[in-house]
């Protein structure tokens, strides 16, 4: 057999949930966007409510996409059903020792890396700190890859395929060159 019959949404069930979504929001005393997606992650239909942020309709419109992607409606879990266990502060607390010190450390780097920046530009270095900062990504990407079994065994790293390896090739390329060229100028 090479087809088979499905169900779709139409646009009287989009309307509908978008009903629905919009009478507990009014209910709660929030203004919010609604986004509904076909199967395919086509969106269907799209209402703002009035005072409804602007940035809330790109918002809803990815959500209801990944949505359709992942086949679940969406919620606090990952896009696998997975628990996120610090969608809320006080879960940090749950973090085994070695995750709380990366999260420690990767704080105080924040903000030394911040401050340091910083007082760069201002004494004008701003050729050899960007190919600092271009080249910054690499380390935190390779380091969280390699760390990844080690603080989170059971999350799966993100390995970047050869179009993302290209792209950074070509961005700390580029910065190299701007920082070699600002270098040999009197």
């Amino acid at each position: 057999m090479f087809f088979a019959s499905t169900k779709r949404l139409t646009h009287a069930g989009a309307k509908r949930m978008a009903d629905a979504a919009i009478g507990m929001a009014r209910d709660a005393g929030i203004a919010i966007s609604v986004a509904i997606a076909d199967a395919g992650g086509h969106l269907i239909l799209l209402e703002r409510m009035d005072g409804g942020r602007f940035h809330s309709v790109h918002s809803a419109t990815t959500k209801a996409v990944c949505s359709a992607s992942n086949r679940r409606p969406t919620s606090s879990h990952g896009a696998q059903g997975q628990t996120l266990d610090l969608a809320h502060p006080l879960q940090l607390r749950s973090l085994h020792p070695p995750q709380a010190w990366a999260l420690v450390f990767c704080c105080f780097n924040t903000l030394i890396a911040y401050g340091a920046y910083a007082e760069a530009i201002h004494l004008g270095e701003v050729a050899r700190v960007s190919a600092t900062v271009t080249v910054s990504p690499l380390f935190t990407s390779l380091a969280s890859v390699l760390s990844a079994a080690w603080l989170v065994p059971e999350a799966a790293p993100e390995i970047p395929n050869l179009l993302t390896m290209i792209g950074i090739g070509g961005v700390v390329c580029g910065s190299a060159l701007c920082a070699l060229a600002a270098a040999d100028r009197p």
